[in-house]
C-alpha cells in the first residue's frame, strides 16, 4: 500500500500560486478579436488549445509570454 500510494503522488504535479498550470489572469482580449491576448500573451490558438497541450509545449509557451510586455508581467 505504502508503494502504491509513493508511485500515485509521484505522478501527480502541484501547482502553487507562482507556478500556476496556465498564464492566465482572467483579462482575455482574444475573445475580443486579438491575435495575441494582452493579459497573458498567448495567441488565441493558444489559448483554445492549452488543455490539450502536453507539459513541454506549455514550458515553450511560458517561456516566450514571461519576455512580453503583458498584463501579467507588470503586476509583479
Amino acid at each position: 500500500m505504502t508503494s502504491r500510494l509513493r508511485i500515485e503522488t509521484q505522478r501527480v504535479k502541484l501547482s502553487t500560486p507562482q507556478d500556476p498550470d496556465s498564464p492566465c489572469i482572467g483579462y482575455c482580449s482574444t475573445s475580443l478579436g486579438d491575435v495575441v491576448c494582452k493579459g497573458c500573451g498567448r495567441t488565441a490558438e493558444e489559448v483554445d488549445q492549452w488543455l490539450l497541450l502536453d507539459e513541454e509545449q506549455k514550458l515553450e509557451i511560458w517561456g516566450r509570454v514571461n519576455g512580453m510586455d503583458t498584463i501579467r508581467n507588470r503586476r509583479v
